[in-house]
């Protein structure tokens, strides 16, 4: 199972006008993802890179990295399934099934929550 922040807006935005809630969940997304990646690479949370490259998002519309996830780690690890949000929401995953116990240890995920002010 992959590591995930999703983010529905009815919790979050209040003033946001409804026609332009997908394209501020598509920004979220993928300001989402590179801030994992840097949190990731700055608590010196990487062994062989598969965590790392294992960090995807996936937006209300179009935007979808999950297509870039690593296949296959040097150490033989495969990654979790894609999970798809509704049509309302937006995620932030890392597939690494092992994430959650990193992520435990030292925050990455919800460190960018954060770093986003969206806590």
């Amino acid at each position: 199972m992959a590591t995930v922040v999703k983010w529905d807006p009815s919790k979050l935005f209040k003033a946001v006008d409804n026609d332009l809630l997908p394209m501020v969940l598509e920004q979220l997304a993928q300001q989402g993802e590179g801030q994992v990646k840097a949190n990731i690479n700055a608590n010196n949370q990487i062994d062989t890179g598969f965590m790392v490259n294992s960090v995807y998002a996936v937006g209300p519309k179009s935007y979808d990295t999950y297509g870039q996830v690593e296949r296959h780690g040097k150490k033989g690890q495969t990654p979790a399934a894609r999970i798809k949000p509704r049509k309302d929401t937006a995620i932030v995953a890392v597939a690494a099934e092992y994430a959650i116990y990193q992520e435990a240890k030292q925050s990455f995920l919800f460190k960018m929550l954060e770093q986003l002010g969206l806590e």
